[in-house]
């Protein structure tokens, strides 16, 4: 059982990832589960996100403007929070902006040293990280 989060704000982020990588095997076993643990701490950070992120692809705008503004969003973002988008991107609810992320190379600043398993790179395209495949 994961007990309760005792930070806030964006330290909130920071705590999610130390969990996680106290517990390496529920995450590798099970995205869905650990995911809905933190539902209600982040659930709606990563909704809003993920509808910004959204607008700016469905929009009528040139690919530079969209990578721009992905950009910008990016830039916006910790590094623990992008270990978090991370394993949310594997879980069933986070299955489109997995998609969203690997189309706009959000993790392309993310250190590895946020994710569990430096292996788990491996997990999402190479374009997720501003490489070409």
């Amino acid at each position: 059982m994961i007990r309760n989060i005792d930070s806030s704000g964006r330290q909130c982020f920071d705590w999610i990832i130390e969990n996680l990588k106290r517990r390496p095997q529920i995450v590798e076993d099970n995205y869905n589960r650990v995911f809905s643990n933190y539902q209600s701490y982040v659930g709606h950070y990563f909704w809003h996100l993920y509808n910004v992120v959204n607008f700016v692809d469905q929009s009528d705008q040139e690919v530079e403007a969209k990578e721009f503004y992905t950009d910008l969003i990016r830039g916006q973002l910790s590094n623990n929070e992008l270990g978090v988008l991370f394993y949310l991107g594997l879980s069933d609810r986070g299955a489109k902006f997995k998609d969203l992320v690997e189309k706009y190379a959000l993790f392309e600043d993310m250190p590895s040293d946020v994710l569990i398993d430096e292996e788990h790179r491996k997990i999402y395209a190479p374009s997720a990280y501003g490489e070409s495949d």
